[in-house]
């Protein structure tokens, strides 16, 4: 979030981390998505994402991984997390600051929402049961191949 001091400047009162945090709660609403949600459809853990606000500085190779389940898992392009923390965004402005946070926070539509749901669960499960649990949809859907 961030403040308009007197002279119109834009004063940052969240770090990237705090930020990174707050847009994964407003999507994840709009998703419908737990935290464990998030972690059930191929992101990271709650514990993990329950950490961000506390983390600082620039992302370690280490957080690459895990940055890149929560885009996924967040239907973001692959990238945006690490460049919400990563990249420096003192010289944007307001207006820009909120159109790169509404264009995260859109959803698609409902059909389109639930067949990314179920793509995504799938993918998070073990390839074994990855499978099985395929066949069983198309079974349900009347959809068996012949």
């Amino acid at each position: 979030m961030s403040l308009v001091d007197s002279r119109d400047t834009p004063v940052v009162t969240e770090t990237p981390w705090e930020r990174l945090r707050r847009l994964i709660d407003l999507r994840r609403s709009r998703l419908d998505l737990t935290l464990a949600g998030i972690n059930a459809v191929g992101g990271p853990s709650p514990k993990w994402v329950h950490k961000l606000t506390t983390m600082s500085g620039t992302p370690t190779p280490r957080m690459r991984a895990s940055l890149h389940d929560l885009d996924r898992a967040l239907q973001w392009p692959d990238g945006t997390s690490w460049s919400l923390v990563a990249d420096d965004r003192s010289s944007w402005s307001e207006v820009v600051l909120q159109d790169e946070e509404q264009s995260l926070l859109e959803v698609r539509d409902e059909a389109d929402h639930f067949g990314w749901l179920i793509a995504a669960r799938l993918r998070a499960l073990p390839e074994h049961e990855r499978h099985d649990k395929m066949r069983q949809l198309l079974h349900v859907l009347d959809m068996e191949p012949k």
